[in-house]
């Protein structure tokens, strides 16, 4: 069996750990540019489902990116705010984006909902790499 060189581990890191971060924020950022966003037969007419995609998709983000973060070798304050901060600045930039979308707005109020669910997803991965530490990525 061959050793993996250092290049190898790293971009085998970043496929595991940073790829799903980007896929997920390019996935946020096509429904950011749709005039109109999907709205599953399941929930068509329901009140309030439009918040909860907002916060389901922060929530996975959150964790997304809790994640990616937590294979970096730094102290646990900075791997608890990096991806909060990350996050809300990604949910920052979506609501400007939204702006300039014809048929969309920027909303306060699905940025408050943002950063709900990127809190929650983050607190779900922390208990998660707690509970299961060998999820790291180290």
């Amino acid at each position: 069996m061959v050793d993996s060189t250092p290049s190898e581990l790293n971009t085998k890191r970043f496929l595991l750990f940073w790829l799903p971060v980007l896929v997920w924020a390019g996935l946020i950022f096509w429904l950011s540019s749709l005039r109109v966003t999907p709205e599953p037969e399941a929930v068509r007419g329901f009140p309030g489902w439009s918040q909860e995609a907002h916060f389901t998709l922060y929530l996975v983000l959150g964790a997304l990116l809790c994640r990616a973060i937590s294979t970096l070798q730094t102290t646990l304050r900075i791997r608890m705010l990096l991806p909060m901060v990350a996050g809300a600045l990604y949910a920052i930039s979506d609501e400007v984006h939204q702006h300039f979308v014809p048929g969309r707005q920027a909303d306060i109020m699905d940025l408050i909902v943002d950063c709900a669910g990127l809190a929650a997803g983050i607190l779900l991965a922390f208990f998660s790499l707690a509970v299961h530490p060998g999820r790291k990525g180290r």
